[in-house]
């Protein structure tokens, strides 16, 4: 099954999302947060929600264009691959965000095929609040390989990072996340039908380790300042265990320095070595 590349471009109907306290605090909570920007309504500075957040209410607008029938996808052979995220302000409660989902582009990659929604998000009054570039893998007719966790071959060392931040994952953070997220996906709750989707047991939520990686970026390089964060890229390179330990290490990137700030590159590892997150990017401004 081919994707409809007569589908490029094509914009489907905004939803709109109420963005509310208490479920900012349940999000940063599920993911380990302690951040006082996300959980101190008292603050001086008022509340915010944690960079991430915007992957609850960007679930259902998805949904419209992947699930088009007219695109002819494959699901089982589906997986989330990379996620690119443009900040431009902080989501607060009560912003009424209005999100519009856009194919952007189908691409051929040999084993499968890629296809890439944008997501364009608004408040009430029309101010851009954040842009996403999803992207999924769809694996082509050939024997699936099994789930590799062996350590990363690297060909080229760069060099001691200006950062390292390592972090544990809860037994029950994949249980935490699914009610905060809403993703109950049972890959993530379910020993046995992992196990029969070709994994070891319950695997973390890709999602919740990129919002574990924002956290890495902005205590790293950010001074835990979450309004400074402008972007976060990243690929999704291997499942990560609960209960286990990730380390991100970032380093300044050799590319021209963007316009909303410094860049920075970064990778993640779980206890094993194995890449879970690579080619990763952030800007701070």
């Amino acid at each position: 099954m081919v994707m409809n590349r007569e589908l490029i471009g094509r914009s489907y109907a905004p939803s709109v999302y109420e963005v509310k306290d208490e479920a900012t605090i349940q999000y940063a909570l599920a993911t380990n947060e302690a951040n006082p920007r996300f959980l101190d309504q008292n603050a001086p500075s008022g509340l915010i929600a944690p960079p991430v957040f915007p992957v609850v209410y960007h679930a259902r607008v998805l949904g419209k264009a992947i699930g088009d029938p007219e695109l002819n996808i494959d699901f089982k052979r589906a997986l989330h691959g990379e996620q690119d995220m443009t900040f431009h302000r902080p989501l607060r409660a009560g912003d009424l965000v209005s999100t519009t989902p856009s194919i952007e582009d189908i691409r051929d990659k040999g084993t499968g095929e890629t296809i890439s929604i944008r997501l364009r998000s608004e408040n009430q009054t029309g101010e851009l609040i954040e842009e996403t570039l999803f992207t999924l893998f769809v694996r082509g007719n050939t024997k699936r390989e099994a789930t590799s966790r062996t350590k990363a071959d690297d060909t080229a060392d760069p060099g001691e990072p200006i950062a390292t931040v390592s972090q544990d994952l809860d037994p029950d953070q994949t249980f935490r996340y699914s009610e905060a997220s809403g993703d109950k996906v049972r890959i993530h709750l379910d020993p046995e039908i992992a196990r029969k989707a070709g994994f070891p047991g319950i695997i973390g939520h890709g999602l919740c380790t990129l919002a574990f990686v924002s956290r890495a970026v902005i205590d790293g390089v950010g001074d835990g300042a979450p309004e400074r964060l402008r972007r976060l890229a990243v690929r999704f390179a291997s499942p990560v265990i609960p209960g286990e330990t990730l380390t991100t290490r970032i380093w300044r990137a050799p590319d021209p320095a963007d316009a909303a700030g410094e860049t920075f590159r970064f990778e993640t590892r779980d206890p094993r070595g194995t890449l879970v997150i690579s080619d990763g990017r952030a800007v701070i401004g």
